[in-house]
């Protein structure tokens, strides 16, 4: 049978070639639907993360900046705060070193007048130490105090306070010149008949008589020490240099005061008494509320008179008293080498001013500078800052960690609105594009499954003539125009899905109207001629 051949020239077998390379083509478009849907939910991914990433880093600047400002604020407040309280601390301090100065002043002046009176009596020992006796029982334990005459004679009385509570009472005499010598303790057989006259005596409390005596074995010689050098060629009140004290451990200084005869300025007593800074330190940290507190009294030197540390302040050798960066205190050490970078290289510790306030490692220590008759003291105290502002560290820990715990949740939200808004642009990308695009896919391969391989092949029936023939064409071309009709419905209600205007839904419905519409009795008599035709 020959080929069909249309008005433009075409035959029917490429015709058919034709409608196979465009199926062809169409399945490959199918794949490339699908590429397409797989990059539209990237896109959509995109998309989302574009809208929540700038929310979170706002989110996150706005928590940092808070945290910031929070951790500025609370940090500038603790600072003033701590301040105030080491300055009210270090004002505290100075006052009670002066006062605890100014009282032993009064008492110095009390016993140098008694001294002075006892000098012009013959070396009355007995008014000095009744004197003293009087003092203790008014106003409780006092000082040691030193009564040195310039022949020798040596008193000293001291008050010692033992472990079970209860205070003891020695009375030191050296004695190298018993010539008018006043004294009832002194005139007894021993004491007469010994011939180094150097005595200790335990006084009784209760009595103040001597309870027992024995021979002592310092070997004391009052032209030596400290303080009798300063007071023999003053008699205005002095301060001794720092010296370590007699087989104490400890050191000290000394106030003095010299009393010259009228008649001769040979004639002459010094008086002192005793200022230890470790007890100084002591009464100090019974006005401190904290339990790290640290303080330490130094001379213009440098050298530590005092401190809260327990330890010895002599050097090895005993021969002088240590320096801050001698000590194994970590406070005192630290604040010292602190302080002494500050003065340059100069080796007076009091030339850095009257008041100033440090912070080392989270301490905060205060350097101060008291004069007391023309003596120089430089004190240093100080505490972590936790010690000072305890209640509110801890309100600003909890701030920073409510906002830190903040953060995380913005974090966590964040995160959570992402994968709800992936997995929502997931459902709508398969739903709205993916679906549709493969449903649409498939009517058109409905569309274009008619089998034209007989008409290409010639193998039509031969018991049918080609107007049977074309009839069945013109049938099978009716239901590939209805297929394209239900191809173009499924695009509209994707359009309707999509939001597209409606003016494009009227389009296609009048182009559907359009189209002829098969009569099922035209064709059964349509068939009938045809039939009857071949007989």
């Amino acid at each position: 049978m020959n080929s069909l051949i249309n008005s433009n020239g075409v035959s029917f077998e490429q015709n058919v070639d034709h409608e196979k390379e465009n199926l062809t083509t169409r399945k490959y478009k199918k794949v490339k639907t699908v590429s397409v849907s797989v990059v539209v939910f990237f896109q959509n991914l995109f998309i989302v993360f574009l809208i929540v990433l700038p929310l979170l880093l706002t989110s996150l600047h706005t928590l940092n900046e808070t945290d910031e400002l929070t951790f500025n604020y609370g940090k500038s407040i603790s600072n003033i705060l701590s301040n105030e309280i080491q300055k009210d601390q270090s004002t505290i301090i100075d006052s009670q070193i002066k006062k605890i100065l100014n009282e032993k002043l009064s008492l110095l002046m009390d016993f140098s007048r008694v001294s002075s009176i006892g000098m012009l009596n013959f070396q009355d020992f007995d008014l000095i130490y009744e004197y003293f006796w009087k003092l203790q029982m008014d106003s409780g334990p006092l000082p040691a105090v030193y009564i040195g005459f310039n022949n020798g004679n040596f008193m000293a009385i001291k008050s010692t306070l033992n472990v079970n509570g209860t205070v003891s009472y020695f009375l030191n005499l050296q004695l190298p010149e018993r010539a008018n010598l006043i004294c009832k303790i002194c005139s007894s057989e021993t004491v007469m008949n010994n011939a180094s006259l150097k005595y200790s005596f335990l006084i009784d409390s209760a009595t103040s008589k001597p309870l027992e005596m024995y021979e002592s074995v310092v070997e004391y010689n009052i032209f030596e020490r400290p303080w009798w050098k300063m007071g023999k060629d003053n008699s205005d009140i002095a301060i001794s240099d720092p010296y370590p004290f007699t087989q104490q451990g400890s050191a000290g200084f000394s106030l003095v005061k010299g009393n010259f005869s009228a008649n001769s300025n040979f004639n002459y007593v010094v008086t002192a008494i005793d200022i230890r800074f470790e007890t100084l330190s002591l009464d100090i940290q019974n006005f401190l509320k904290t339990a790290n507190t640290f303080i330490y009294a130094m001379v213009s030197n440098g050298e530590i008179v005092g401190s809260t540390y327990n330890g010895s302040l002599l050097s090895d050798d005993g021969l002088r008293l240590k320096k801050p960066a001698e000590i194994p205190d970590e406070h005192i050490k630290n604040s010292g080498n602190f302080i002494k970078k500050l003065l340059n290289g100069n080796s007076d510790w009091s030339t850095l001013g009257k008041y100033q306030c440090y912070s080392l490692d989270d301490v905060l220590f205060q350097y101060s500078v008291i004069d007391v008759k023309n003596i120089k003291f430089v004190i240093i105290t100080g505490a972590p800052i936790n010690d000072y502002l305890g209640n509110f560290q801890a309100l600003k820990q909890q701030m920073m960690d409510s906002l830190s715990n903040n953060r995380n949740y913005i974090i966590l939200l964040s995160l959570g609105v992402f994968l709800i808004f992936v997995t929502l642009s997931l459902f709508a990308t398969y739903y709205l594009i993916v679906a549709p695009l493969k449903e649409i896919s498939s009517i058109m391969e409905q569309a274009t499954k008619f089998d034209f391989s007989a008409l290409k092949e010639n193998n039509l029936m031969s018991n049918r003539s080609k107007i049977t023939e074309f009839a069945l064409v013109q049938s099978s071309f009716f239901t590939m125009i209805k297929n394209f009709a239900q191809s173009l419905q499924a695009n509209n209600l994707l359009s309707r899905r999509g939001s597209l205007h409606s003016s494009h839904q009227q389009v296609n419905n009048n182009q559907l109207a359009a189209l002829p519409k098969k009569d099922p009795l035209q064709n059964d008599s349509e068939t009938s001629i045809l039939n009857e035709s071949e007989f």
